[in-house]
Protein backbone atom coordinates (compact mmCIF):
# COMPACT_ATOMS: atom_id res chain seq x y z
CA UNK A 1 0.00 0.00 0.00
CA UNK A 2 1.85 3.36 -0.93
CA UNK A 3 0.38 4.97 2.29
CA UNK A 4 2.47 2.82 3.86
CA UNK A 5 6.01 3.20 2.58
CA UNK A 6 8.27 5.01 5.08
CA UNK A 7 10.71 7.66 3.26
CA UNK A 8 13.92 7.26 5.69
CA UNK A 9 14.71 4.65 8.14
CA UNK A 10 16.76 5.83 10.88
CA UNK A 11 19.33 3.19 10.78
CA UNK A 12 19.43 2.50 6.74
CA UNK A 13 22.76 2.85 5.22
CA UNK A 14 23.41 5.93 3.00
CA UNK A 15 25.08 5.95 -0.22
CA UNK A 16 25.65 9.54 -0.33
CA UNK A 17 28.69 11.05 -2.66
CA UNK A 18 30.99 12.62 0.10
CA UNK A 19 35.01 13.98 0.53
CA UNK A 20 37.21 10.80 2.70
CA UNK A 21 36.54 10.85 6.08
CA UNK A 22 39.64 8.45 6.75
CA UNK A 23 41.51 8.44 9.94
CA UNK A 24 43.93 11.94 10.01
CA UNK A 25 45.78 12.26 13.26
CA UNK A 26 48.86 13.64 12.50
CA UNK A 27 47.65 17.24 11.58
CA UNK A 28 44.62 17.39 14.39
CA UNK A 29 44.21 16.47 17.69
CA UNK A 30 41.89 13.43 18.14
CA UNK A 31 38.15 14.50 18.35
CA UNK A 32 35.49 13.19 20.62
CA UNK A 33 35.24 9.17 19.80
CA UNK A 34 31.75 8.71 17.82
CA UNK A 35 31.66 5.98 19.97
CA UNK A 36 30.75 8.01 23.14
CA UNK A 37 27.67 8.56 21.11
CA UNK A 38 27.16 5.13 19.51
CA UNK A 39 28.77 2.27 21.70
CA UNK A 40 29.71 -0.20 19.69
CA UNK A 41 30.90 -2.83 22.54
CA UNK A 42 29.46 -6.31 22.10
CA UNK A 43 26.45 -7.10 24.60
CA UNK A 44 25.05 -3.85 24.23
CA UNK A 45 21.30 -3.50 23.18
CA UNK A 46 18.34 -0.99 22.70
CA UNK A 47 14.78 -1.19 22.93
CA UNK A 48 12.29 1.66 21.22
CA UNK A 49 8.93 2.35 21.23
CA UNK A 50 7.08 3.91 18.43
CA UNK A 51 4.83 6.99 18.65
CA UNK A 52 2.81 8.74 15.92
CA UNK A 53 3.17 12.72 16.38
CA UNK A 54 0.66 14.73 14.27
CA UNK A 55 0.57 17.80 12.72
CA UNK A 56 -0.43 19.48 16.46
CA UNK A 57 2.79 17.65 18.13
CA UNK A 58 0.11 15.03 20.13
CA UNK A 59 1.71 11.86 20.44
CA UNK A 60 0.00 8.49 20.10
CA UNK A 61 1.53 5.27 21.41
CA UNK A 62 2.09 2.33 18.83
CA UNK A 63 1.97 -0.17 21.37
CA UNK A 64 2.47 -3.14 19.10
CA UNK A 65 5.70 -1.05 17.54
CA UNK A 66 8.53 -1.94 19.85
CA UNK A 67 11.83 -2.58 18.21
CA UNK A 68 15.33 -3.30 19.76
CA UNK A 69 19.04 -3.54 18.24
CA UNK A 70 22.31 -5.10 19.70
CA UNK A 71 25.67 -5.19 18.96
CA UNK A 72 26.02 -8.89 18.08
CA UNK A 73 29.99 -8.68 17.84
CA UNK A 74 32.63 -7.88 15.30
CA UNK A 75 33.29 -8.47 11.65
CA UNK A 76 36.01 -8.01 9.50
CA UNK A 77 35.81 -6.24 6.06
CA UNK A 78 38.35 -5.28 3.52
CA UNK A 79 40.79 -5.84 6.52
CA UNK A 80 39.35 -3.19 8.58
CA UNK A 81 37.15 -4.14 11.74
CA UNK A 82 33.33 -3.44 12.54
CA UNK A 83 30.86 -3.61 14.78
CA UNK A 84 27.58 -5.82 13.88
CA UNK A 85 24.73 -4.40 14.59
CA UNK A 86 21.30 -6.42 14.18
CA UNK A 87 17.93 -6.35 15.15
CA UNK A 88 14.85 -4.64 14.18
CA UNK A 89 13.49 -1.07 12.98
CA UNK A 90 9.22 -0.72 12.64
CA UNK A 91 9.22 -4.83 12.67
CA UNK A 92 12.01 -5.10 9.60
CA UNK A 93 15.13 -7.38 10.23
CA UNK A 94 18.07 -4.99 9.93
CA UNK A 95 21.82 -5.61 10.24
CA UNK A 96 24.85 -2.70 9.75
CA UNK A 97 28.60 -2.73 9.99
CA UNK A 98 29.84 0.80 12.07
CA UNK A 99 33.05 2.00 13.39
CA UNK A 100 34.59 4.87 14.62
CA UNK A 101 36.47 7.21 12.00
CA UNK A 102 38.30 10.11 14.00
CA UNK A 103 34.46 11.31 15.38
CA UNK A 104 32.43 9.98 12.40
CA UNK A 105 30.24 6.89 13.00
CA UNK A 106 30.94 5.38 9.14
CA UNK A 107 29.76 2.13 8.02
CA UNK A 108 31.67 -0.37 5.49
CA UNK A 109 30.18 1.00 2.60
CA UNK A 110 32.30 4.47 2.59
CA UNK A 111 29.31 6.58 2.01
CA UNK A 112 28.47 9.21 4.17
CA UNK A 113 28.56 9.50 8.10
CA UNK A 114 25.64 8.38 10.45
CA UNK A 115 26.56 11.47 12.36
CA UNK A 116 29.42 13.18 13.67
CA UNK A 117 30.99 14.42 17.20
CA UNK A 118 32.28 17.61 16.00
CA UNK A 119 29.39 19.45 16.10
CA UNK A 120 29.82 20.75 12.71
CA UNK A 121 27.22 21.91 11.07
CA UNK A 122 28.36 21.01 7.47
CA UNK A 123 26.53 18.81 4.71
CA UNK A 124 27.91 15.16 5.59
CA UNK A 125 26.21 13.91 2.36
CA UNK A 126 23.47 14.79 -0.63
CA UNK A 127 22.24 12.72 -3.42
CA UNK A 128 18.70 12.39 -4.84
CA UNK A 129 16.57 8.94 -3.68
CA UNK A 130 13.64 7.81 -4.58
CA UNK A 131 11.20 4.05 -4.31
CA UNK A 132 8.50 3.00 -6.08
CA UNK A 133 6.04 4.42 -4.02
CA UNK A 134 8.22 7.51 -3.16
CA UNK A 135 8.89 9.53 -6.03
CA UNK A 136 12.47 11.31 -6.41
CA UNK A 137 13.56 13.31 -3.48
CA UNK A 138 16.95 15.65 -2.80
CA UNK A 139 18.24 14.35 0.49
CA UNK A 140 20.54 16.45 2.52
CA UNK A 141 22.17 14.88 5.93
CA UNK A 142 24.32 17.43 8.40
CA UNK A 143 24.62 17.94 12.06
CA UNK A 144 22.97 20.08 14.09
CA UNK A 145 25.14 23.25 15.31
CA UNK A 146 24.18 22.84 18.91
CA UNK A 147 23.22 20.19 21.41
CA UNK A 148 19.80 19.13 23.12
CA UNK A 149 18.14 17.74 25.56
CA UNK A 150 15.98 14.96 25.24
CA UNK A 151 13.26 13.33 27.36
CA UNK A 152 12.34 9.86 26.78
CA UNK A 153 10.67 6.80 28.77
CA UNK A 154 14.18 5.45 29.45
CA UNK A 155 15.31 9.00 30.93
CA UNK A 156 16.45 12.64 30.39
CA UNK A 157 19.67 13.21 28.62
CA UNK A 158 21.43 16.49 28.45
CA UNK A 159 23.76 17.39 26.06
CA UNK A 160 22.69 15.22 22.88
CA UNK A 161 24.21 15.35 19.51
CA UNK A 162 21.61 15.68 16.88
CA UNK A 163 22.33 14.61 12.98
CA UNK A 164 19.02 15.84 10.90
CA UNK A 165 18.07 14.32 7.58
CA UNK A 166 16.38 16.87 5.22
CA UNK A 167 14.23 15.34 2.76
CA UNK A 168 12.80 17.81 -0.53
CA UNK A 169 10.67 16.71 -3.00
CA UNK A 170 11.35 17.24 -6.23
CA UNK A 171 7.47 16.81 -7.61
CA UNK A 172 6.07 20.52 -7.47
CA UNK A 173 2.54 19.43 -6.18
CA UNK A 174 4.19 17.47 -2.86
CA UNK A 175 1.92 19.04 -0.52
CA UNK A 176 4.19 18.08 2.90
CA UNK A 177 6.98 20.40 2.07
CA UNK A 178 10.52 19.79 3.45
CA UNK A 179 10.38 16.23 5.60
CA UNK A 180 12.98 16.75 8.43
CA UNK A 181 13.88 13.87 10.37
CA UNK A 182 16.32 14.56 13.20
CA UNK A 183 18.56 11.59 14.87
CA UNK A 184 19.59 11.88 18.22
CA UNK A 185 22.41 10.17 20.16
CA UNK A 186 23.09 10.64 24.11
CA UNK A 187 26.61 10.83 25.67
CA UNK A 188 27.39 7.21 26.70
CA UNK A 189 24.14 5.79 25.71
CA UNK A 190 23.16 6.11 21.98
CA UNK A 191 20.66 6.71 19.43
CA UNK A 192 17.76 8.02 22.36
CA UNK A 193 15.50 9.42 19.37
CA UNK A 194 14.59 8.92 15.87
CA UNK A 195 11.84 10.08 13.57
CA UNK A 196 10.68 8.88 10.22
CA UNK A 197 7.10 9.54 8.60
CA UNK A 198 4.85 7.90 5.87
CA UNK A 199 4.80 9.30 2.16
CA UNK A 200 1.29 10.27 2.24
CA UNK A 201 0.82 11.61 5.51
CA UNK A 202 1.37 15.28 7.29
CA UNK A 203 2.15 12.51 10.66
CA UNK A 204 5.74 11.68 11.56
CA UNK A 205 6.74 8.66 13.65
CA UNK A 206 9.39 9.12 16.29
CA UNK A 207 11.23 5.93 17.79
CA UNK A 208 11.72 6.75 21.45
CA UNK A 209 14.47 4.99 23.91
CA UNK A 210 12.55 2.84 26.56
CA UNK A 211 15.22 0.31 27.90
CA UNK A 212 18.95 0.19 27.15
CA UNK A 213 22.08 -1.98 28.49
CA UNK A 214 26.04 -0.74 27.59
CA UNK A 215 28.43 -3.58 28.09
Amino acid sequence: MKNLAFLFLAFTVFAFACKDKDDDTTSNPLPIAATDYFPLTQGSYWIYQWYKIDSQGNAEIWASYLDSIYVSGDSIINGITYAKVEGTYIKTPITYFYRDSSGFLVDENGGAPLFSTTLETEVLGVDTFSTEVAPLFWREYKMAANTSNVTVPAGTFDDCLQSILYLTSLEPDYEHGVRTYPLEYAKGVGLVRQRTSFYHSPDYLEGRLMRYNIE
